[in-house]
């Protein structure tokens, strides 16, 4: 951790020591030993306009039960720090990798039910400060993505629900990898992507990253995510609708990775063109 930032951190609540915490974040995030209650430390470079807009998400859901609660965001030495409350929990990922087939089956029937949770804040016309899904952006104009590639994303994606009647508060990276759980609660972590948008952003997302990820548990785990989730919520679906919206998250990754090092864009490219290869449900 950076020296000045540490020294806020002991200035400000009192930490006696950190130690980083692995897994489910995108930034540098920080277990602040000493606090009372245990607090966390999610660090970024200056300015991350999703640092901001993870906190107005976490500050909207403030009355749940299933998020982290912030106490405060401050800059210092050109990095942006966000202090919320620390959540108990194993990390849904790390579940998945122990092969435990019953906790990762309990994992994803409760991944359902919170997901429809979280749907259940339904656009109201009110965007209450928060990000709106922009699928009008998806021009296809990066340069190091295949032109075959492009051309087959365009024939999917034109069948993106633009009409906003159905729009829910959608994670934006919801999936084991982000997920806290100790049997009893199950959080939510990581909130940087979330926006207003079809829910079949985040159901499209999750079962993308179980196929990439688990590919041999993942056709079992998604459906018991599915009908966990259906059981809650009305919701359609189909096959190509849930490869559609799965391009559109990697469309939005391959805007994010435009300036990014060639090796991360082949990277992105390549689950661009596994994504037409393969069946997500």
């Amino acid at each position: 951790m950076d020296k000045e930032v540490g020294v806020e951190l002991r200035k400000r609540f009192r930490a006696s020591e950190w130690e980083r915490l692995m897994g489910g974040f995108t930034n540098d995030v920080y277990l602040l030993k000493g606090t009372k209650p245990l607090l966390v430390a999610k660090v970024a470079q200056w300015s991350s306009q999703d640092m901001e807009n993870e906190v107005k998400v976490l500050k909207f859901l403030e009355t749940t039960s299933y998020t982290p609660k912030v106490i405060d965001l401050f800059s210092i030495n050109n990095k942006q720090i966000i202090v919320f409350t620390y959540a108990e929990g194993m990390n849904g990922q790390a579940i998945l990798d122990t092969g435990d087939h019953k906790r990762s089956i309990n994992l994803f029937r409760g991944m359902g039910v919170r997901l429809a949770d979280i749907h259940s804040h339904s656009y109201s016309g009110n965007p209450s400060g928060l990000r709106f899904a922009d699928f009008e952006m998806l021009l296809y104009d990066l340069s190091f993505v295949p032109k075959e590639l492009v051309k087959k994303s365009e024939r999917l994606l034109q069948h993106l629900d633009r009409n906003k009647r159905e729009w829910t508060l959608t994670h934006g990276d919801f999936g084991s990898h982000n997920i806290l759980t100790d049997e009893e609660c199950l959080t939510v972590i990581d909130w940087e992507w979330a926006e207003w948008g079809h829910p079949l952003i985040d159901l499209a997302w999750t079962c993308w990253n179980t196929k990439l990820h688990y590919t041999a548990i993942a056709d079992e785990l998604n459906q018991i995510f599915l009908n966990a989730y259906k059981a809650q919520r009305e919701v359609v679906y189909s096959p190509e609708l849930i490869k559609t919206y799965s391009l559109y998250k990697l469309w939005m990754i391959l805007y994010r990775v435009q300036h990014a090092d060639e090796e991360t864009q082949q990277k992105w490219i390549n689950r661009l063109e596994w994504t037409f290869e393969n069946e997500i449900i």
